[in-house]
């Protein structure tokens, strides 16, 4: 890929305290009819793959010419090739899901029915549909729908889903054939997938028996970006798991999550992942547990609460190096009187190895508990109000950092009230 002119570091952002002028960026609701993406796509047109890059970046270069990112009349991003000429970024490619009369249908921008009672309430026919002309977006309008069975994400890309809102659009198990969801689970590379805007509630079914998902996506999923969901009610399932990918996790809800954790994340070799402005509630296991292959994580300005004790935050390095970490302004409130001696809330890398290179934990709140880094090169933690910290467990544990280093800030409140 060419190289890109004017970046925005997000993990500057975040040190900086500033991710919310990030996300102040992301573009709204322009139209009635329209909804301009929250993010631009541009990438190499010759090999014909695209990637994201974030708000600000505003074009990039590639054998030595200019591609610069503009927008057309309804918001969308356009290119503008070196030879003046325009390239459309997001083919305005809608099918629009919705209910009549009892029954499910899915309709193509020029009123043709492709779609009617099928087992994934026409959103797989849909998905399918414009994924075969190369991206757009699957609308899925307000109603309840029962599924039996989840959406299947292979070989799909450059496809938005998105509903009315949270609340509005609602995905359920169809109890006689109960299974919810979207999953990829095969290696096949997958790029710039957006869901945004509906709610999946699995039903407390137990997903050892049945097809319950909320979102799951395994290796080699590239741009991911998953944004104003509301996720609620699983058993034995993580609501939102990935694994070796790329992109934003980035102001959902997430309730009533049984012995799983509530948003699991692993990041693509070399990648970069952002975990932002969630919400977290009831939650009977971890809350946010992460990792990567030789990458970057952003965790910022979340609300987790893990009511059986367990991590709040946890960054591990059992998948492989940690290039850098941030975890800033998130707030803890578990409640410890069930295993007052559990896990720490804020766990990054494992004692076992050394595989965490940058660590900067700034402005966390925790209700009990223990932030904890292990095994970091360099580690900065600072401004934290850690209120009830676990008996006979300090509130700030610095561990087995490499001979020869002594990069470590600790300037950090510490209360028992």
């Amino acid at each position: 890929m060419g190289r890109k002119i004017k970046r925005r570091d997000l993990f500057g952002y975040a040190t900086a305290g500033a991710f919310g002028l990030f996300m102040a960026g992301l573009a709204e609701r322009t139209s009635a009819q329209s909804t301009t993406p929250s993010f631009y796509i541009t990438g190499d047109i010759a090999q014909n793959r695209l990637k994201l890059i974030s708000p600000g970046d505003i074009g990039f270069t590639l054998g030595g010419s200019e591609y610069v990112l503009t927008k057309d009349a309804y918001g969308y991003p356009q290119l503008r090739l070196p030879d003046g000429s325009l390239f459309n970024l997001i083919k305005q490619n809608i099918v629009t899901v919705f209910q009549k009369t009892g029954s499910y249908y899915a309709m193509d921008e020029n009123g043709i029915v492709i779609c009617r009672d099928s087992r994934t309430a026409c959103i797989q026919e849909a998905v399918n549909h414009v994924n075969s002309l190369g991206g757009g977006m699957v609308y899925i309008r307000r109603g309840t729908y029962l599924m039996k069975a989840p959406v299947i994400l292979d070989n799909i890309s450059n496809v938005i889903i998105k509903g009315d809102g949270r609340d509005v659009t609602v995905l359920k198990p169809d109890p006689n054939s109960p299974a919810v969801g979207f999953k990829k689970d095969t290696s096949t590379p997958t790029y710039n997938l957006v869901f945004e805007d509906f709610t999946i509630d699995a039903g407390l079914y137990d997903a050892t028996q049945y097809q319950v998902f909320g979102i799951y996506l395994w290796i080699n999923t590239y741009d991911v970006y998953i944004h104003r969901l509301k996720l609620i009610n699983f058993l034995n399932r993580m609501p939102i798991h990935t694994e070796k990918v790329t992109g934003w996790i980035v102001g959902n809800y997430i309730k009533t999550t049984i012995t799983a954790d509530a948003i699991a994340l692993a990041v693509a070799d070399g990648g970069q992942a952002v975990v932002a402005d969630n919400e977290i509630y009831d939650n009977k296991f971890g809350g946010i547990t992460t990792g990567a292959y030789n990458g970057y994580l952003t965790i910022v300005n979340n609300i987790v609460d893990t009511t059986e004790g367990y991590a709040c935050i946890s960054l591990e390095t059992a998948f492989g190096y940690i290039r850098r970490a941030v975890v800033a302004n998130n707030s803890c409130i578990g409640h410890p009187e069930i295993y007052p001696n559990s896990d720490f809330s804020i766990n990054i890398g494992n004692k076992s190895d050394v595989a965490l290179e940058e660590a900067v934990v700034v402005g966390n709140i925790l209700k009990h508990g223990t932030i904890y880094v292990t095994g970091g090169v360099r580690v900065v933690v600072a401004g934290n109000l850690v209120i009830d910290p676990v008996s006979s467990i300090a509130g700030i544990i610095i561990d087995s950092v490499p001979q020869g280093y002594r990069p470590t800030i600790i300037v950090s409140f510490q209360s028992s009230f």
